[in-house]
């Protein structure tokens, strides 16, 4: 009986350090825009607020790339412009038949706390495909934040495709 309570303590407390080594690993950079969808082989892509870029591929695989310090700079100022954009969602019962794209094409972005000058990784939904066949669409409100929002997806787009 003492076997099994000490075996049982001993598997225990090798699974409890386990899991303490698991946590430890956990990276903690904040995310500060996601890129959703699926194209080009691409699932998923994330700007870290390190400048690292991440592209989760539709296989799973995750490619890391680090970007450059004034790139990481410029990407970061335009996350935080798009932070700040006052963003409209709608709903549209009559819709087009189109077949719906299978594209990169929901852009979130964090917010951005101007004080402690950090980004929350509280994402929220910036950008959506706009096409007709969407019933519902998320898009700033203002021109030039949308066209903001477009391009800053496409740069993101197109990071990702140069790292993979």
């Amino acid at each position: 009986m003492k076997k099994i309570f000490f075996g049982f303590v001993a598997a225990f407390s090798l699974f409890a350090f386990a899991q303490t080594l698991e946590a430890r690993s956990i990276d903690r950079t904040a995310v500060v825009a996601t890129v959703d969808g699926q194209e080009f082989g691409i699932e998923q892509i994330a700007l870290l607020a390190d400048g690292r870029l991440q592209v989760k591929k539709t296989d799973a695989v995750v490619v890391t790339a680090q970007l450059s310090p004034l790139l990481t700079k410029k990407l970061l100022s335009d996350a935080v412009n798009l932070s700040l954009a006052k963003v409209v969602e709608s709903h549209f019962e009559l819709i087009c038949m189109m077949m719906p794209q299978l594209w990169l094409s929901r852009l979130s972005v964090s917010g951005y706390d101007s004080t402690t000058r950090t980004f929350d990784s509280q994402l929220r939904l910036v950008l959506t495909d706009l096409n007709c066949y969407m019933a519902d669409k998320t898009m700033p409100e203002v021109e030039s934040d949308m066209k903001a929002a477009e391009k800053f997806r496409e740069v993101l787009v197109v990071l990702a495709l140069n790292s993979i």
